[in-house]
């Protein structure tokens, strides 16, 4: 457990801030581990290394990461009079004639 000094230069009992996994993490944001690993190579997450292999994330700069690469909304505008006129419409009809044709032949 660490401490923090107050207004009063005493030191004050503070919870440890909760630590995850690769594993929970990749969870956590549903992605692939592997997606964890290349971000883990190229510095896009912050980490920590327990020993060679271990690796931990702090809950605090997972929502920091995560609100550091939100993309906004983009709104659609609608689209135009002139936009909809232009399109072409095409219908698409069954080869009825045709059906009517087959059964006249077949009556004969």
């Amino acid at each position: 457990m660490s401490r923090v000094l107050d207004t009063q230069n005493n030191y004050q009992p503070q919870e440890p801030e909760s630590l995850l996994t690769e594993e929970q993490l990749a969870r956590f944001l549903n992605v692939n581990p592997r997606t964890l690993t290349d971000w883990i190579q190229t510095n896009r997450i912050r980490y920590y290394r327990l020993g060679w292999r271990s690796v931990r994330f702090r809950l605090s700069d997972v929502l920091e990461f995560i609100e550091r690469s939100a993309v906004p909304a983009k709104e659609t505008p609608a689209p135009s009079r002139i936009a909809r006129s232009r399109t072409k419409r095409v219908t698409v009809t069954t080869p009825l004639a045709a059906t009517n044709d087959i059964r006249e032949l077949q009556d004969a």
